[in-house]
């Protein structure tokens, strides 16, 4: 494909100087996620209407619904594909009990969520959060992801790596 893609391009292509990514063994038995199915949204939208966060956004951002009320956040690949889930309630969090999880019995990655909606050619916001990704869309800036697991985990800079490296400009909000 990439030899192809040269061949149009009207470019030399030298296989031994490209390098593939390491993509290839991290989903080698990966157990890819089910897409959610539910059509009701009513609960996420009356929580995160309570958090400024409007049903334009919601669309935009591809938030659904499970079948138990939570928030299903989808994390695709910048072509689409769904490589993992993760879920929050749709209401206030007790001290007590998980503010996240991803979905049971399949594989995770640490791909950026959001990824799937962005335009390269313009600066990247990155921020902690889920929801703050939703707060900055809702507010006009569209070109931001939200790192997958946590402040704590890193994983996520080299799994993105190749991706970041598209970027000229790069704006941590942590």
């Amino acid at each position: 494909s990439v030899k192809k893609l040269f061949e149009v391009a009207g470019m030399p292509f030298d296989d031994f100087d490209f390098k593939g990514t390491n993509k290839d063994e991290f989903f080698k038995d990966y157990k890819y996620p089910k897409e959610e199915h539910n059509l009701d949204r009513s609960k996420v939208e009356e929580y995160l209407a309570k958090r400024g966060i409007s049903k334009k956004t919601l669309d935009f951002a591809g938030i659904k619904q499970d079948y138990e009320g939570n928030i299903v956040f989808e994390h695709r690949d910048v072509d689409g594909k769904l490589l993992a889930v993760k879920y929050r309630p749709a209401r206030a969090v007790k001290k007590t009990e998980s503010k996240m999880w991803w979905q049971k019995n399949v594989n995770m990655c640490p791909i950026l969520y959001g990824v799937d909606k962005i335009d390269i050619t313009m600066p990247l916001l990155i921020v902690e959060g889920h929801i703050d990704r939703l707060a900055c869309i809702e507010s006009g800036f569209t070109n931001v992801v939200s790192i997958p697991i946590g402040a704590s985990d890193l994983s996520w800079i080299e799994f993105n790596w190749e991706w970041l490296e598209n970027f000229d400009n790069i704006i941590l909000w942590a």
